[in-house]
Order: structure tokens, then sequence, then C-alpha cells
């Protein structure tokens, strides 16, 4: 959700020729969501500064926060071969947050000169300091995940991610200090790297609710997205305000905790 340090960049450079593409041709099956959100090279609302996020997010007060749960699948990258140099780069996570800390496991896919790669990641920030890749998770297009973030206290949180489709699964769990447990979320966005944000890879549509209900805790009451009065309206990836939106959620379905994200603009980096 942060920054990505040049340590790490290197660290993914590394990790797209170890791992080199997978498929990505297999297509996600059709996903009964509602319609989706504003027609390609639509341009969002004044209203929308979302410098990254395109998804939902709840808030509570202080402390509130305590569990979040989020399915998704895959998305498979579908646009063109990448620039020399340049990263395309998309992530799709759930998180507990504040203004200052992060927790949250998910799922990337990179391209970077024509090598496109799938990994599962975890990142606890500032103390991990960026994403860290999850070795032991292969992960592929069309591969349906579960993730979740859980408040132990004292500051203490435990990040699962599972891939539902493999059944190989992966928890870890770190100490973040000044952690407020204020916000849940179920987003999609490109990383912060050196010079700002990374281009948003086409991903197609990401698919939220595909095998589970995303789902949170706060102040005590568990329910989907959708059932907190606190829910926030759908951000739209589109920076500086009334730019062309890079990617937008729709509305939720009937059970309040599905959605899907849609990708249409790739956006500069910075």
């Amino acid at each position: 959700m942060k920054v990505i340090t040049a340590s790490l960049i290197v660290a993914v450079v590394l990790t797209v020729w170890v791992f080199p593409s997978l498929s990505a041709d297999s297509t996600p099956p059709v996903y009964s969501d509602p319609t989706m959100g504003l027609p390609a090279g639509t341009s969002c609302p004044p209203t929308c500064t979302s410098y990254s996020w395109s998804g939902y997010f709840v808030t509570g007060p202080k402390g509130s926060v305590t569990d979040v749960k989020g399915w998704w699948q895959v998305p498979t990258y579908t646009g063109a071969l990448c620039n020399a140099n340049e990263f395309y780069f998309t992530v799709v996570d759930v998180y507990i947050t504040d203004s200052k800390t992060a927790e949250n496991p998910g799922t990337a896919v990179m391209c970077y000169e024509g090598v496109v790669s799938y990994w599962a990641f975890t990142e606890f920030w500032p103390t991990q300091g960026g994403y860290v890749q999850i070795s032991s998770i292969t992960v592929s297009p069309g591969d349906v995940i579960s993730a979740e973030v859980k408040y132990l206290g004292s500051g203490k949180f435990t990040e699962s991610i599972k891939d539902v489709t493999t059944g190989i699964s992966y928890s870890k769990t770190a100490t973040v200090k000044g952690a407020t447990e204020t916000t849940a979320g179920w987003i999609v966005q490109p990383p912060e790297g050196p010079v700002g944000m990374f281009p948003l890879a086409d991903f197609g549509t990401v698919y939220w609710g595909v095998g589970g209900t995303n789902s949170a805790t706060i102040s005590r009451k568990t329910g989907p997205i959708g059932s907190f009065s606190t829910v926030a309206s759908t951000e739209s990836v589109c920076y500086p305000s009334g730019s062309p939106a890079k990617a937008v959620p729709s509305a939720l379905s009937a059970d309040e905790s599905s959605f899907s994200v849609q990708w249409y603009n790739l956006g500069p980096e910075g």
C-alpha cells in the first residue's frame, strides 16, 4: 500500500526472471454482478480524488476494526506487452488501516518488459517497509483467493491468505506500532514506487465475492460490506480530480458483499 523501495523493486525484477510468465489466456467465468461503473473514457466525478484505491471501505471509532475477510479471483493480465524498463502493476488486497499504518495481504499482477508475473504478498506497514512476496504460494490467473486480517490486541495483527484453488495457505503475525484500527477495506490499486504510482496494469475485471463473503468485524458487529452504516462511497482510481477513470467499482450485489472492479485506463506513472 505504501512505497516500494528500490531494493524491493530489484527483488521483484529478479522474481520475474526466476518465475517466468504464467499462462495468461484463461478467462474468468461469467459472474453475476451489478452493472459496471463508468463507460470507458468517462471522467471521474469532480469529488473523486482517489490516488490509488478502487473498491470499498468501512470505518469505525479508534480500535474498533478487529477483522476483515475478502474473497476474489485473480485477474488475467489482458494488456499489450509492456514498454522496456517500465512496470505495469496492480495489487488486490484486503486491509485494516488508519492514516499511518496498514496491514494487508493480497495478490499482485505485474508486467515488466513483456513478462507477466502473478504472486501473493503480505504487508505490515511500516513495520516491514513494503510488500513481501510469499514464495510458498504460486498464484495463477483465475485462482480463487481468500484473505483475512485479524487484530489480536496490543498492536499485533495476523495476516492470512489462501489460494483456494490449490489449497496452499500462509499466515504471519507481526506487531505494528501506533496502529489504531479505524478502517477495513477491499480494494484494487497500483502500488507506489520511488517516483509515484506505477501505471495500472490492465487486469480486465476483478471479481470480489467469488467463493465466499467479503465481511468485517467493527465494534464487535460482523457483517458484509454493505451492512455497515459507515460504508463509504465507492472509490475510483483517478488523479487528479476529474481526470479519466483508471478503475471503477460496481455497485454492491443484493447480499451487500460482492462487487467487481473494471480496468479502464493505464494512467501515467507518477
